[in-house]
């Protein structure tokens, strides 16, 4: 199985989505896939969710009567989910399967003290174990 990867980002973070295949492709074959898998997506299957209900180029009707109203266009971070799901169906990718994963704030200071005992969801659980191991292990 070969693994590949399509991705977002913007200036406050991003998102990656790997996949799997039993074939290998090269950039060209793999970049291909992905423009007629995105084409096939905002072409043909503009009934997705994903779509703000406007067609490509339109103001949408909550945004008509502001003085700076802007046109509707796709932002590739909200079909990316879309797209993963065209190449699955049109070419045989293969979503990849987690048992186990843990995502979690990047912004959070994993070592400040004063959070230890405070704990509300289960990514501060997570922080606050670490928080706590750091600091009874840098104490020794």
């Amino acid at each position: 199985m070969y693994f590949y990867k399509i991705g977002s980002y913007s200036y406050d973070g991003g998102e990656n989505i790997e996949f799997l295949h039993k074939k290998e492709f090269n950039e060209r074959e793999f970049e291909d896939m992905f423009v007629e898998s995105t084409l096939e997506l905002l072409l043909n299957r503009r009934d997705c969710s994903c779509f703000v209900g406007t067609e490509e180029g339109e103001i949408p009707d909550f945004m008509k009567n502001r003085k700076y109203a802007k046109k509707h266009y796709s932002n590739f971070m909200s079909i990316l989910d879309e797209v993963i799901n065209v190449m699955v169906e049109k070419y045989g990718f293969e979503k990849i399967q987690y048992k186990q994963e843990i995502i979690l704030d990047g912004m959070v200071p994993i070592t400040n003290p004063e959070n230890i005992n405070f704990a509300d969801t289960e990514e501060e659980r997570i922080f606050n174990r670490i928080s706590k191991e750091f600091w009874k292990r840098k104490k020794k």
